[in-house]
């Protein structure tokens, strides 16, 4: 979690979220979002990996709109316009076999629709 961290969501009203930021050491922080509160503070959390939980209260489901960790400071500067890459190479290391999957392997049977999608528009090497 980064120092002067905070979560920071909307929540419809009746309903109430509780949030715990716990640690590994067993350490936490929290609060409670409500439709007046939209902000719960995790900055003792700094430095430190956490699990987030949110619990709804006052309701049997809640929804959360717009949750995001933010820090204090000004907003990121934009990026300056750029060319876009005139090469990407993805490489992807998986489970899955080379030779089971279609696109390398014609007739392969397992299924894969995003990659044959990507495959379309790409050059594909088999060697």
């Amino acid at each position: 979690m980064p120092d002067g961290a905070h979560l920071v969501a909307a929540v419809g009203p009746p309903c109430r979220v509780e949030l715990r930021a716990r640690a590994s050491d067993g350490s936490f922080a929290g609060g409670l979002l409500t439709g007046d509160t939209t902000r719960v503070d995790l900055g003792a959390m700094a430095g430190r990996v956490v699990a987030l939980s949110l619990t709804a209260r006052d309701c049997p489901r809640a929804t959360i709109k717009a949750p995001r960790i933010t820090i204090h400071g000004p907003p990121p500067a934009p990026l300056p316009p750029a060319d876009p890459p005139r090469y990407v190479l993805l490489w992807v290391m998986d489970a899955l076999r080379a030779d089971k999957m279609p696109i390398f392997t014609p007739g392969a049977r397992a299924q894969t629709p995003n990659f044959i999608e990507l495959a379309k528009t790409s050059t594909v090497f088999r060697q």
